[in-house]
Formats: C-alpha cells, sequence, structure tokens
C-alpha cells in the first residue's frame, strides 16, 4: 500500500494532530484533507481521484446525521459541510467535533464495503 492516501494521512493526523493543523480543530482537520487530497491527484494523476474514502464517510455522515440528498440534487440546494453537521452534534465545541470526527470515522471504517480502496 502507498503511504500517498488520504486514509494514511488520517492516521498520522490523529496520532499528532498539532504536526499537521494549527490546533485541534474539525475545520481545520477537513481544510487539510481536502488539500491534501488534491495534492495527491495533481501529483498522481493516475490514481485521480484520491479522496474517494473520504467522500463516502462524507456522504455516511450526512445519512447518518439525516442530512441526505437526493442523486442530482446536492447542487440545487445547500447541503452542509460535514465539520458543521458534527459542530452541530457538539453544540458548537469544536475540539469535541474533531473527537467526533474519529469516533464516526472508526466506526465507519468498520462497518464498510470490503470492497472499497484502502
Amino acid at each position: 500500500m502507498s503511504t500517498k492516501t488520504v486514509v494514511f494521512a488520517l492516521e498520522s493526523i490523529r496520532q499528532r494532530p498539532l504536526m499537521f493543523l494549527r490546533r485541534i480543530s474539525v475545520r481545520d482537520l477537513e481544510s487539510f484533507l481536502t488539500g491534501y487530497s488534491f495534492g495527491l491527484d495533481v501529483a498522481e494523476p493516475s490514481g485521480f481521484p484520491h479522496g474517494n474514502e473520504l467522500r463516502r464517510f462524507h456522504d455516511w455522515i450526512r445519512t447518518r446525521t439525516g442530512e441526505q440528498f437526493l442523486a442530482g440534487e446536492r447542487d440545487r440546494r445547500t447541503v452542509l459541510e460535514v465539520e458543521d453537521l458534527l459542530l452541530q452534534e457538539t453544540d458548537q465545541d469544536d475540539g469535541r467535533a474533531f473527537a467526533l470526527f474519529f469516533t464516526l470515522w472508526d466506526e465507519f471504517r468498520s462497518h464498510k464495503d470490503p470492497w472499497s480502496e484502502e
């Protein structure tokens, strides 16, 4: 397995968040992961897109929190960002939302489709 994956980056951030982020914040985490995925797509276009696992996780969170959308409807209405959903769940506490991200990530990974990418 290549170490250049979003999953690897997430696990590295979990172990040492302040090495990668300015502060322990779900917004900073999401911003970093978006940039990291984009950077991988540019550096390794043959593996494009690199953020599929993260996108599936985001969709899973939206479904879990009831923020569902129909195929094609996503562009026609405002869909809350995952970090906003996590902040709502934690009364706007960014540190708790950061911890909740990883709790949900573990749950998602334990139930994920065995055919999905690593």
